[in-house]
Parts: C-alpha cells; structure tokens; sequence
C-alpha cells in the first residue's frame, strides 16, 4: 500500500499499479510505501507535517522492528511508549524493538507497538505549514 506525500490520499497495490507519483491528475505528489497497520499513523504524521522517508510495522515471521525513520529536519521531543531513538545518518528513526520469540507473541507485541504509536502520532502538535 501507498500514500501520497501531497494529498494524503491512501492506494492499495493491487488495485492501483505501483507509480511513483500520485495518480490523481491534479496532484503529482510522492508515493510513500507503508504497511497497512502503520498506514494511519503515518499519514496523519505527514498531515501534521512531519517528514517520513520510510517505516515498517514489522513482521511475526521474521525478526524486525516497528519503526518510522524521519528526515534530517524533524525535531521530536519523545518517542512513543516502549519506542527508542535511534539516529541514522543524521536522521532520527523512532523504534519498538520486537522482542518476542513465537510469531503468535511478536504478532501481539506489534498491535501493542501500533496502538502506542497512534496514540502518540494523535498527540502530537500540528507542525505544517497551512
């Protein structure tokens, strides 16, 4: 699934084919890849003006963590519960490691890193430009 960057409108892979630019005639703007679980979050980060370059929800079949990794220019006072700062090339990357061992676990681990991480998103201040 994909967003845009522009108009926040939300596309489904399979329905729409992968582009690289918003399909709407009258928009143009950059498609962000995100997970189904992690979209919400992401485009209201993006509607209040915070600058995502990627984010993964992670995955119970495999070892990864829920993260979202912002641009060089976004400021963040605190992460989410149970979510670190990690810095990456002068950018900031907010992450909930998935410690869980059982994919049952990790799949739990993950909604609870989820709902944290809208919680969060939801009180944070709207930094866009109007």
């Amino acid at each position: 699934m994909t967003f845009c960057t522009k108009c926040l409108d939300v596309f489904v892979d399979d329905i729409i084919p992968k582009y690289e630019t918003c399909p709407r005639m009258d928009c143009g703007g950059e498609l962000l890849d995100v997970d189904e679980m992690i979209a919400p979050a992401a485009v209201l980060l993006y509607a209040k003006g915070y600058n995502i370059l990627k984010c993964c929800s992670g995955h119970a079949h495999k070892h990864s963590n829920l993260h979202i990794l912002f641009d060089e220019n976004t400021l963040l006072e605190n992460a989410p519960q149970d979510f670190e700062f990690l810095h990456d090339n002068g950018m900031i990357c907010i992450a909930k490691p998935i410690e869980q061992t059982d994919k049952v676990n990790r799949q739990l681990e993950i909604f609870s890193g989820i709902l944290a991480l809208n919680k969060w998103v939801q009180s944070l201040d709207d930094i866009s430009v109007k």
